[in-house]
């Protein structure tokens, strides 16, 4: 009994370590970070690699062609590096390890010191909030919320930095906020946020609600007697407007020194955006060039007169320009020239056609992946054809070349591989039929060909 009691004691403990251990690498791990440096010209790709600030063994590597990454990892300090790969693979440039730091995110917290606020008149003025505000930095930001209208005012913060490097703030001040009930939203620059609960600004001397309960001022003291605290805020209104008037003056001075800060900011912010290096962007058209194979399918004349048929190698060349793209589909035209000679040999004659064809095709091209397509297209163009003769019976009479032109239909599919970011390859099969009077004539064309991406 008591070994299974202690059986069962192990296994919750352990279980509970377990549970624990995974809420805490999933709360570390809800945040990501990014690193992002200046475009290195010429460059494909570039490798980061990561590692603790006193370990010389990486710990993480990304590969990408962006100027960027992103990744998770959990509060600490470490190092990295970027190095640039060119269009051959080869490593151009390196960086020197640089130091990062990942902080823990904090979960703000706030706490009102008073709940309602009043202010002289109705018009919009500066307020002050006096608040506690904790685990903060100087970066998180505080935000005025109307909960009616939904108007938002930042606020300005009043910050201490503690031994410890914590940030706290004992008030607040907002500009231009107009009588209401509004909440503070604070966030930290992790994204984590905090709401206050409500607050209600309203004129002295008039009743002062919030959410079911109310406080009657002094035109109302023969049925309620107002809270000592309200009774100064409202002597103090009345009595001290000397002393109110220097802190508002004070207040506008941070109000207008904020904007102009602001602005000086924005300004800079223009200035860095000019002079930031973008890195370039590949616009997806295509320079080809390779050496198929043309077999001739049903040319009825020069089939008759030959007993062989040989082939050589030939030379296309092709430009695309993919500039509509739509959940995975491009589509764009398509420039293209092949050159296909053919020998037709007996033992009388010997006949050698060119045929040069120029076509103008639409592509669509599904991508299965970033580096892998299909492409299907079909078209129209121009075949120009030069014929010339040699006859072995009469003393090898050789017959200059003579030329012809003919309408012609092209119709393909591809595989297309993308194995760097300025690099592409295109295997596939090309069928052509030439428009003749008096021969029908069809051409299939197998290639492969190799070329650049702009």
């Amino acid at each position: 009994m008591q070994s299974k009691k202690l059986f069962v004691s192990t296994f919750i403990i352990f279980l509970f370590t377990v549970m624990a251990s995974y809420c805490l690498f999933a709360q570390e791990n809800r945040f990501k970070q990014k690193l992002e440096w200046e475009a290195e010209p010429y460059a494909l790709e570039y490798k980061v690699e990561i590692k603790g600030a006193s370990s010389s063994s990486v710990l993480k590597e990304f590969i990408t062609q962006n100027c960027y990454v992103e990744f998770s990892m959990a509060p600490g300090e470490y190092l990295y590096r970027v190095l640039a790969y060119d269009f051959l693979g080869r490593e151009a440039s390196c960086t020197e390890w640089e130091n990062f730091t990942i902080t823990k995110a904090l979960q703000p917290k706030v706490n009102l010191k008073d709940v309602n606020v009043t202010v002289d008149g109705n018009s919009k003025r500066p307020v002050t909030i006096p608040v506690d505000v904790a685990r903060i930095t100087d970066e998180s930001t505080l935000v005025f919320v109307n909960t009616e209208t939904g108007e938002k005012i930042e606020g300005i913060i009043n910050t201490s930095k503690a031994e410890d490097g914590s940030v706290s703030s004992s008030s607040v001040v907002f500009p231009n906020v107009s009588i209401g009930e509004w909440k503070m939203v604070v966030t930290n620059p992790s994204g984590l946020s905090t709401e206050s609960e409500p607050v209600s600004v309203s004129p002295a001397g008039k009743k002062i609600v919030i959410g079911k309960s109310s406080v009657k001022t002094s035109e109302d003291q023969s049925q309620i007697k107002p809270p000592v605290e309200v009774v100064h805020a409202v002597e103090e209104n009345v009595t001290d407007n000397d002393q109110n008037d220097d802190k508002e003056e004070k207040i506008e001075e941070k109000i207008e020194g904020k904007k102009e800060e602001e602005i000086a900011e924005k300004k800079e912010e223009k200035i860095e955006e000019v002079k930031e290096k973008k890195p370039y962007v590949v616009q997806d058209i295509n320079l080809l060039v390779g050496m198929p194979i043309g077999f001739s399918l049903y040319d009825e004349f020069f089939n008759s007169l030959s007993n062989v048929i040989k082939m050589d190698w030939y030379v296309t060349a092709k430009i695309q320009w993919l500039f509509v793209d739509i959940n995975n589909i491009q589509i764009g035209p398509e420039l293209s020239f092949a050159s296909l000679p053919f020998m037709y040999d007996n033992d009388s004659l010997s006949i050698l056609t060119n045929t040069y064809l120029y076509q103008l095709n639409a592509v669509v091209k599904i991508n299965l992946t970033d580096k892998i397509g299909i492409n299907a297209k079909a078209g129209a163009g121009v075949s120009t054809i030069s014929v010339s003769s040699r006859d072995y019976v009469n003393a090898d009479s050789f017959e200059q070349a003579k030329w012809f032109g003919y309408v012609c239909a092209q119709c393909g599919v591809s595989f297309v591989w993308i194995p760097a970011k300025h690099f592409i390859v295109e295997t596939g099969v090309d069928f052509t039929h030439i428009f003749m009077p008096d021969v029908q004539a069809g051409i299939v064309e197998p290639y492969l060909t190799v070329g650049v991406r702009f």
